[in-house]
C-alpha cells in the first residue's frame, strides 16, 4: 500500500513571511472594489429585511446538503472498504469539520475528518484519498447543476457556459487521471514527481468498491443543487422582483466562483462575486451584497453547531486509566 511521501517546502521563507501582508491584501482590494461600486447605508437597509419564513426555508435547503453530503462521505469511505460511524457520528464529524474550516486555508476541517477515521480505512492516505474524490466530485457535480441552471433563463453569461463546460471535463478527467494512478504504479510514481498536488495524485490507492465511489460522486448533484437553492432563496426574498427562473439560473455561477475561498472565509471575495452575478438577474447590487452577507450569517449556523460539538467532545471527562 502506498503511503503519503513527505512533499519537498514550496513556499521559500521569504515568500512565508509576506504571506500575512498579501493575505490582508486579498481582503481589502474587494472591499475597496466594493466600496466604490455600492452604496453601504443601502446595504445596511437590506440586511435586516430577509423574512424569518425565507430565512428558515433556506435552512432547510442547507440541512438537506449537509445530509447528503454525510451520506456522500459514508458512500465514499465504504468505497475504499471502510466501516463508516454511525449516521450521527457521521454527522457529528461533519458538522465539527464545517467550524474547523472556518479556519484560513479552509481544510482543517477535511484533515480532521481524514484523522479521525484513518484507523478505518487502512490509514490516513486512504482517508485523504476520499476527500480528494469528495472535493473533485463535488466540483464536477457543480458544474452539472450550472449547465442545467444556465438553461433557465438567458440572462447567464455567453462565456460562462463554454467555461463552466472546460471546467467539468478538466474535473472529469483529473477524476479518471487519479484513478488510472491509483491502479499503475509507474504513473503513480511519475505523478508523484509533479509540484503542489504530485505526492498527493502519486500516494493514492485504488477503491475496493468502485460501486459506492460511483454513487457517492452521483450524490454530488443532490448536495450542489440543494446547496444552490439555499442561496437563491435568500436572493429571492431579498429581491421580489427578480424573476425565480432567473435568480436560480445564475445562483451556481456565484457558487462556482466562491468553491475555492481566495480571501479567508471568502470574505470580501464572496460579496464582490454577489454583486457581480446577480445583477445579471436585474438584482440591484446593494441588495445582491445584503443576499452575500444573509446567507453568510444564515450558514454560520452549522459552524456554531460544530464547535458546540467539538467543545462538548474535548469538555467530556476522560475514561479512567484501566491500570
Amino acid at each position: 500500500m502506498r503511503e503519503l511521501r513527505r512533499a519537498e517546502p514550496i513556499i521559500g521563507p521569504t515568500l512565508r513571511r509576506a504571506l500575512p501582508a498579501l493575505r490582508a491584501a486579498l481582503v481589502l482590494v474587494p472591499i475597496v472594489w466594493l466600496a466604490r461600486r455600492v452604496d453601504a447605508s443601502r446595504v445596511l437597509a437590506h440586511l435586516g429585511s430577509l423574512p424569518p419564513l425565507s430565512a428558515a426555508h433556506s435552512l432547510a435547503w442547507s440541512t438537506l446538503s449537509i445530509f447528503f453530503f454525510t451520506t456522500r462521505w459514508a458512500l465514499l469511505l465504504r468505497a475504499w472498504g471502510a466501516t463508516p460511524p454511525s449516521t450521527l457520528a457521521s454527522l457529528s464529524l461533519v458538522l465539527r469539520s464545517t467550524f474547523w474550516n472556518l479556519l484560513p486555508g479552509g481544510l482543517m476541517g477535511d484533515l480532521a475528518r481524514s484523522d479521525a477515521v484513518r484507523h478505518t480505512v487502512g490509514g490516513l492516505g486512504n482517508a485523504l484519498a476520499g476527500i480528494w474524490f469528495e472535493r473533485l466530485g463535488g466540483l464536477a457535480g457543480l458544474f452539472v447543476v450550472a449547465l442545467a441552471a444556465f438553461g433557465l433563463s438567458p440572462a447567464t453569461p455567453r462565456w460562462l457556459a463554454p467555461a463552466t463546460l472546460l471546467g467539468l471535463v478538466a474535473s472529469l478527467g483529473l477524476l479518471a487521471l487519479s484513478l488510472a494512478a491509483m491502479r499503475s504504479s509507474a504513473l503513480a510514481r511519475r505523478l508523484a514527481t509533479l509540484p503542489l498536488l504530485g505526492p498527493r495524485l502519486g500516494a493514492l490507492t485504488p477503491p475496493t468498491r468502485p460501486g459506492d465511489l460511483a454513487l457517492g460522486l452521483l450524490l454530488s448533484l443532490a448536495t450542489q443543487s440543494a446547496a444552490v437553492l439555499s442561496l437563491a432563496v435568500v436572493v429571492r426574498a431579498l429581491a421580489p422582483a427578480s424573476p425565480l427562473r432567473t435568480v436560480i439560473a445564475v445562483s451556481p455561477a456565484a457558487v462556482l466562483l466562491t468553491f475555492v475561498p481566495i480571501t479567508p472565509a471568502g470574505v470580501g471575495q464572496r460579496e464582490a462575486v454577489f454583486s457581480m452575478v446577480y445583477t445579471q438577474a436585474g438584482v440591484a447590487a446593494e441588495v445582491a451584497v445584503a443576499a452575500s452577507v444573509s446567507s453568510f450569517a444564515l450558514g454560520l449556523v452549522f459552524p456554531a453547531v460544530g464547535g458546540l460539538l467539538a467543545l462538548l467532545r474535548h469538555a467530556r471527562p476522560s475514561p479512567p486509566d484501566a491500570r
